[in-house]
């Protein structure tokens, strides 16, 4: 992971503190392509991508406009006080993690979740934007409504997908999600398997 994670104190979003020492490493190495390029992604899920992300606040530079330092629990119960114009972080509504969200589901439940899925797949390429990172474990839900929970991995291309390339694509993200979901939770599994295929029919 790229970021610290904290939950706000009513429970309604999550507030996630991009790791200074991964950017720290990028700026040693000169590496600022990787660093323009993970900005960026974040910036797409802002602008591009709200509906699909829920990312509700975005802050990459450095400023002087937030006036109260912000207290944050670690996971050992300590607190601290950050001033949070020094920090690159965002702000997400808060979602169920998609293994969790998917035991308590009955089997028309979890048909509805595939379809779900690949809808969230397929209208995040229909405007250009490529997910670099396909694990279930970057896919949260929110409202019944599954969205990616982790925006540091979305790259734009140079063109709208055809429905060729977003069919390959589409093969891909099915079979890597399903693939992952075998063990946990291989009906949702088998239903990601079946919609994926009743898609794709309707593409040509």
């Amino acid at each position: 992971s790229h970021c610290f994670a904290f939950l706000t104190e009513d429970g309604q979003h999550v507030v996630k503190l991009c790791k200074a020492v991964r950017y720290r490493s990028l700026f040693k190495t000169n590496n600022l392509k990787r660093l323009h390029s993970d900005f960026l992604s974040y910036s797409h899920a802002k602008d591009l991508l709200f509906e699909q992300t829920q990312l509700v606040y975005l802050h990459l530079h450095p400023t002087k406009h937030l006036k109260s330092p912000v207290h944050f629990k670690d996971p050992l119960g300590f607190q601290h006080a950050l001033d949070l114009n020094r920090f690159a972080f965002y702000i997400q509504k808060k979602a169920i993690p998609l293994r969790l969200y998917a035991k308590g589901l009955n089997p028309e439940e979890l048909k509805c979740l595939a379809n779900k899925l690949l809808t969230l797949f397929t209208s995040s390429c229909e405007i250009g934007l490529q997910m670099r990172d396909l694990h279930p474990k970057n896919i949260g839900i929110f409202k019944e409504t599954p969205l990616w929970i982790d925006p540091g991995r979305i790259r734009k291309k140079s063109a709208v997908q055809q429905k060729q390339s977003m069919s390959l694509a589409l093969a891909k993200f099915s079979k890597t999600l399903s693939s992952q979901l075998k063990v946990s939770n291989p009906e949702l599994a088998t239903f990601i398997e079946e919609e994926h295929k009743k898609l794709l029919s309707s593409f040509f």
